[in-house]
């Protein structure tokens, strides 16, 4: 039962967070945008694994690691 109430906060965050990430990107807000959205995949990447929905693992998992690539580019641009 705690798991249960445990993966439905886990849900609910992830949830808010996306919403609260999509206003930011369309608001041009950068980097928080892309960094709420990528955590936002991460938390429903676990959600999803644990429910073993195979198609929201692939959709969090590949959303999440674009995030995170578009993230890391832009940090190695800066640098180099």
């Amino acid at each position: 039962m705690k798991a249960d109430k445990l993966l439905n906060k886990t849900k609910w965050t992830g949830t808010a967070l996306m919403v609260f990430g999509t206003l930011l990107n369309s608001l041009g807000i950068y980097p928080w945008g892309p960094v709420v959205m990528v955590t936002s995949g991460i938390l429903w990447s676990i959600v999803s694994i644990a429910w073993g929905d195979r198609a929201l693992i692939v959709t969090n998992i590949t959303v999440t690691s674009v995030g995170a690539c578009g993230l890391l580019f832009r940090v190695i641009e800066r640098v180099v």
